[in-house]
């Protein structure tokens, strides 16, 4: 699987869960957040570089997924 980045629409609350975890993200456009419903929201581009995948690899350290 040759993915480059993700994309993503998420809420702000957790666009910074995964920045905490250190997930490198980018907001796309100006970079607001926009309301959608009831939920501040963003679109965001998650590159799959070294960082993603140091982040996803200490992810699966902590929180393993049972077979």
């Amino acid at each position: 699987h040759d993915i480059d980045q993700y994309v993503a629409v998420v809420s702000v609350a957790f666009e910074r869960l995964l920045k905490q975890l250190g997930m490198p993200m980018h907001r796309f456009g100006d970079g607001k957040a926009v309301r959608l419903g009831r939920v501040l929201s963003t679109a965001v581009w998650i590159p799959v570089n070294d960082q993603y995948k140091l982040a996803v690899r200490d992810l699966n350290q902590e929180f393993p997924i049972a077979a």
